[in-house]
């Protein structure tokens, strides 16, 4: 894996590449999250990598990266109806507290909130991590396959 496949948004990758690199970037999230001072810090830094994964696999099929933003706003519009309808107790809460909120009657409107945006974020994750790139060059560059021959 090379430096570039994580941290520049230029060119295209594969459907390999990409679930190798999004794979990466989660270990390394779940890592970062056990450490208790560094570990936030950590997980800001690696927003980045996973931002130019999905940025070069929406290459891959001839889209623009800023597509990326449509799933970021549904989260964003779904979190703060979610907090806005009464659950900003799910927003923070520790698995143990969120399994117990989650049973709560008063917290089904904001979970219906939760469960579209997660849905929202999997189907994305699923377009861009399954679809069939472009076989031949495209505005963002050659195939992934012709890239690594030249």
């Amino acid at each position: 894996m090379t430096s570039t496949l994580l941290f520049s948004p230029n060119g295209r990758i594969g459907r390999r590449d990409f679930w190798i690199g999004f794979a990466f970037v989660m270990v390394a999230s779940m890592l970062a999250g056990a450490l208790p001072i560094v570990g936030p810090v950590l997980g800001l830094v690696l927003i980045w990598p996973q931002v130019v994964i999905h940025i070069k696999r929406l290459h891959d099929f001839g889209w623009s990266g800023w597509l990326l933003l449509l799933p970021f706003a549904v989260s964003l519009v779904c979190t703060l109806l979610m907090i806005a309808s009464g659950g900003q107790a799910l927003a923070g809460a520790q698995p143990a507290e969120f399994v117990k909120l989650i049973a709560a009657p008063q917290m089904r409107k904001p979970l219906v909130y939760l469960e579209v945006a997660f849905a929202v974020e999997v189907a994305f994750l699923c377009w861009v991590g399954f679809t069939k790139g472009d076989a031949e060059a495209n505005k963002f560059g050659a195939a992934p396959a012709q890239a690594s021959r030249n």
